[in-house]
């Protein structure tokens, strides 16, 4: 029996009200199957009951507009719920009989999350994220709970090898690190925001609580305003000076004394010094020039500007301990922002391997002036003795030498084995005590003292700068020296300005401001469930989302319908995959730099998949499933001297067109990864910026190493790819076939499949089938055209359980 209740008060139904519900498993397979609910229409008569519950719609002076105020709506069968939304009123009439009726939409709830998903933009997400960028916000980000984190990735950059014997340095900055976003707190956003919830075991397993994707800084078309007001300035010799009392060089062309002058020369590529021209630079509107012998920016407009210092230099320097030199490691910008570097000390410590005939250098670098010392080493006097187990009569202490200076020669020419170099300090008494203080063994070659080439890019804040107070760059200098350390400034140097700058030290960022993709929120979605061949399942009511891989969205329990099936209508099997290409391709979205050489090199797609549908009648030809969003990524050692062994993501593109430094952007396309933690690095590797210990975070797409793992579709490395997840997909094509038939179901048997909840009485059971006498295990995919009002079978499809 059909009732209808608006506003829980039934109505009356004098008309067999055609009522047909169908119900497919591609509301589950397809995210924004739903997004707008469904719309069922009933006709009902003009009653007096019906009338005074619709507030007499039918009159036209009436004082009521129905549809203007907030209504409930069901349809119930035989008790249960079928259809539930909103009324609304289309329109009413009167028939040539003279009987009047009421025609009633009832719109169904839609997934009001996907609506709201398909609607807002990527960047919209509500997640309350705000911090101001900091060294300290960088390495702080790697083990915080907020959604955001800053992971160093490796820019796709051409490098030239060093000329020198010591590799030149250079130095991290915070342009050396990206945003990367919780995929899990994302996809929990997107729920709460329409006020769902989502309940998934996959969700919440280590393996997904570990997935990031790339974020993306806000750009804007900067064209008109480069070519109006940019310049790129740079220098047309090296210069030198030497720190100040405060272990500072300047770059002020009014100060005589511990400074280089103007950091840039010119931007003008007829200017000539000294028989020789700048190569690359330009200067529109003569935007950059000089004041009273000050370099500045001098703009024809308004504007808001950082700019990007590209330096080179040559620092003396003095081995300050076992880990960092003492050198010119500072650097003050026009923003009175002093960022601060590490230069590490790449000289290994011999100590453990001291041998005779070699020379060495002695440091000691707690010394105090007055103080004494001895060196001494033991030799092994015992030939039978054993080097890795040496007994106290094996060997005899021999003092070398002592001194009284930080640092001494050591050297010995005895033929012998020696061992266990020691440092004592003379007491106050006269005897020596063994030294507690920090002290080394260098290679004889190497000098307490030396000269190093750091390079290094760094980016002043954007500020709003007026053609009446031009920006001068003579605020620059250069600190951490001690007194007396010379500096020289390359040529090689360069300086513009930023009209679009990205986030740099100092500046306070939000989340919209590291996450923004041009993309709607629903692209995310369905980018993260083509990877796992996730399953979407939305209790409008309980605002519950179910999501699960494939495998793990279907159950085993059983519900048996064998004896619901109606034998006096036909029975159909079919094969599957006729309806399918003969090539079924899983691949992620063209990669950038790195990605694009290893393609081309390795003739085949990074991140791709792909599968044999078997039916001789497939369809001829390939369908390839691009992910919508992501692309795949590389990790390379090697390109930090100072941490060799770090394994860092690849990103961006050298190759594209234009000239460096002036393509350079620090967005890249997006790319999902996962973060395995911080990890330490072997005796001797140290990190730079911002932390500068052993210790680095360490992200990857796909990684061979300790607890490998890879995020390719294909196997790779003897590793699983993400095929898994559609494995059993494959196979149910292959090896599936589709059943048609007519079953006898009731309205309350119809009902859990408008409304998931945790019985799992719906498209997530398995059903048992009697057919000829064979018993078949089937998933559902359809329920086609239940019509609740008659009695009588309904047709349902279903796939056989693979």
């Amino acid at each position: 029996m059909i009732r209808c209740f608006i506003d829980n008060q039934e109505i009356d139904l004098v008309y067999e009200s055609q009522i047909a519900i169908s119900l497919s498993i591609a509301s589950v397979t397809q995210v924004e199957t739903g997004r707008t609910g469904y719309s069922k229409t009933i006709r009902v008569p003009m009653t007096v009951r019906n009338n005074s519950i619709l507030g007499n719609a039918a009159e036209i002076h009436s004082p009521e507009m129905f549809n203007q105020m907030a209504h409930t709506a069901r349809i119930e069968a035989d008790g249960c719920t079928v259809i539930e939304g909103m009324p609304m009123i289309s329109r009413c009439g009167q028939d040539a009989d003279g009987s009047a009726w009421y025609l009633i939409n009832i719109l169904g709830a839609g997934k009001e999350w996907v609506r709201l998903a398909a609607e807002r933009m990527f960047k919209e997400i509500d997640i309350p994220f705000e911090t101001t960028l900091s060294a300290s916000t960088v390495y702080q980000s790697w083990s915080w709970n907020k959604p955001v984190r800053f992971f160093p990735v490796q820019r796709d950059r051409f490098t030239l090898p060093s000329p020198t014997i010591q590799e030149g340095v250079r130095m991290l900055t915070f342009r050396d690190y990206h945003p990367f976003l919780h995929v899990r707190t994302l996809m929990e956003s997107i729920a709460a925001q329409a006020g769902y919830s989502i309940r998934s075991d996959f969700m919440e397993t280590d393996f997904v609580g570990s997935l990031y994707i790339s974020g993306r800084y806000p750009e804007k078309e900067t064209s008109l305003l480069t070519d109006r007001m940019g310049f790129l300035a740079k220098r047309f010799a090296t210069v030198s000076a030497v720190a100040d009392r405060f272990g500072r060089v300047y770059a002020d062309p009014l100060t005589p004394l511990n400074s280089v002058g103007n950091l840039m020369d010119s931007a003008d590529p007829e200017e000539v010094q000294d028989g020789q021209t700048l190569s690359g630079v330009y200067n529109h509107n003569n935007v950059f020039r000089k004041t009273d012998a000050r370099a500045a920016f001098c703009p024809p407009e308004k504007v808001t500007a950082g700019f990007e210092y590209n330096l080179k230099y040559r620092s003396d320097y003095l081995i300050a301990n076992r880990t960092e030199l003492k050198c010119f490691n500072r650097i003050c910008l026009d923003d009175d922002i002093e960022r601060v570097f590490k230069v590490t000390n790449r000289y290994p410590d011999r100590r453990s391997e001291y041998k005779d005939n070699w020379g060495y250098l002695l440091v000691v670098f707690d010394h105090v002036s007055g103080s004494s010392y001895k060196f001494t080493y033991d030799r092994i006097i015992n030939q039978n003795a054993e080097p890795d187990n040496l007994q106290p009569a094996d060997n005899e202490t021999q003092t070398l030498k002592t001194f009284d200076t930080r640092t001494t020669d050591i050297q010995t020419q005895l033929n012998a084995n020696i061992t266990n170099p020691r440092l004592w300090l003379l007491g106050t008494d006269g005897s020596y005590t063994l030294y507690q203080g920090d002290w080394a063994l260098y290679d004889g070659y190497v000098s307490e003292t030396g000269q190093i080439n750091i390079t290094v890019t760094v980016q002043s804040g954007a500020r709003e700068i007026l053609p009446s107070q031009p920006h001068y760059f003579d605020l620059v200098y250069f600190g951490g020296a001690d007194p007396g350390m010379k500096l020289t400034l390359s040529n090689d140097i360069s300086l513009k300005p930023l009209f679009n700058p990205h986030p740099c030290e100092g500046t306070t960022v939000t989340f919209a401001e590291v996450a923004a993709h041009e993309i709607r929120q629903i692209e995310f979605v369905n980018a993260l469930k083509q990877l796992f061949n996730l399953h979407f399942y939305t209790d409008t009511l309980s605002k519950t989302i179910y999501i699960e891989p494939r495998e793990q969205f279907y159950t085993a329990r059983i519900m048996d319908w064998s004896d619901k099936i109606d034998m006096s209508r036909p029975v159909t099997v079919a094969e599957l995959g006729a309806d399918l290409p003969q090539q079924f391709t899983l691949r992620y979205q063209p990669g950038d730099g790195s990605i694009a050489r290893w393609d081309s090199a390795n003739k085949e797609i990074l991140g791709r998949w792909s599968a044999p549908i078997l039916n001789r009648f497939a369809k001829e030809g390939e369908k390839t499933y691009y992910n919508p969003l992501f692309t795949p990524s590389l990790n390379q050692t090697g390109t930090y001297p100072d941490a060799p062994d770090a394994t860092l993501l690849q990103a961006g593109d050298r190759d594209r067109q234009g000239g460096f430094p002036d393509t350079e952007n620090l967005n890249f396309p997006a790319k999902i990864i996962r973060y395995t933690g911080i990890k330490t690095l072997p005796e001797g590797q140290y990190w730079g910026w911002p932390l500068y210990t052993a210790e680095y975070p360490q992200i990857a797409f796909h990684h061979t190493g300790t607890d490998p793992f890879t995020l390719c579709f294909e196997d790779r490395d003897g590793l699983p790819g993400l095929h898994t997840y559609y494995d059993s997909t494959i196979e149910l094509y292959n090896n599936g076939k589709r059943i048609t038939a007519y079953l006898d179901l009731t309205a309350e048997e119809v009902e859990p499949f408008m409304l998931p909840h945790s019985l799992i009485q719906d498209f997530r059971a398995l059903f048992r089938l009697r057919i000829n006498g064979e018993n078949v295990l089937c998933r559902l995919e359809e329920i086609v055209d239940y019509q609740p009002q008659h009695t009588g079978p309904t047709k349902c499809i279903f796939v056989t359980n693979i």
